[in-house]
């Protein structure tokens, strides 16, 4: 096992996660004040020095691609990337949903469906489903944009959870379970190291869902 970083700005919360290679995980979060620009380098900062790492160090970087607030997904992209050219280590994008359910699923005794949501604003929210199976969260329906009043119909339907990412956010008829350490659940994901390249790292963009409101590097190429 090697050091890897997890770097989560998608919602509220500015939420970091250090796996050492020992096995060892040292995690910080913001208040949830949204000011992922002034919070996610000293936060990185004093984790790295818990952990006795430098970013040089680093084997990987995670990074939560959302869906969510456009303007916190660039913050934490652009610092990831950075973090990744520097060292020239492999930066990997992870679904900021995933990394919310499977911090569900490290609960004990944690079961069931999870719908997984964040402001989409125009009345509408992103939502992603998934189902917590032996510790793991499976996804069932990747993110997508769903009307907020159907939000309280799902939980009737399913008697599932309701995770976000937000702080202070309603829907209303709806319980929100609000999860502030989405990084850590991205380290839960484990996904492949993968090797690093500048293509890469230049190709990397976070999950917008909404098309209309962001283009990817493809579609303003008009391809």
């Amino acid at each position: 096992m090697a050091h890897r970083l997890a770097i989560d700005t998608s919602g509220s919360f500015c939420s970091v996660a250090l796996q050492r290679a020992d096995g060892v995980v040292f995690r910080a979060e913001s208040e949830g004040n949204g000011d992922h620009f002034e919070r996610l380098p000293p936060l990185v900062e004093s984790l790295c020095n818990q952990a006795q790492v430098r970013l040089l160090d680093l084997a990987q970087v995670l990074i939560g691609v959302g869906p969510g607030s456009f303007t916190g997904l660039r913050i934490g992209m652009s610092f990831a990337k950075g973090v990744a050219c520097a060292g020239q280590v492999p930066v990997v994008g992870v679904s900021s949903f995933l990394g919310v359910a499977m911090r569900r699923a490290m609960i004990a005794g944690a079961q069931g469906p999870i719908l997984v949501v964040s402001d989409a604003r125009r009345q509408e929210v992103f939502a992603g489903e998934y189902e917590v199976v032996g510790g793991e969260a499976v996804r069932s329906q990747a993110p997508t944009i769903l009307a907020d009043v159907t939000v309280s119909q799902w939980v009737e339907r399913t008697g599932g959870v309701v995770m976000t990412t937000l702080r202070e956010w309603v829907i209303p008829g709806v319980d929100l379970v609000v999860e502030s350490r989405i990084a850590e659940g991205l380290l839960a994901v484990n996904p492949p190291q993968g090797t690093f390249s500048w293509h890469t790292v230049a190709l990397l963009e976070p999950e917008y869902v909404r098309g209309v409101s962001a283009k990817s590097i493809a579609e303003r190429r008009g391809a």
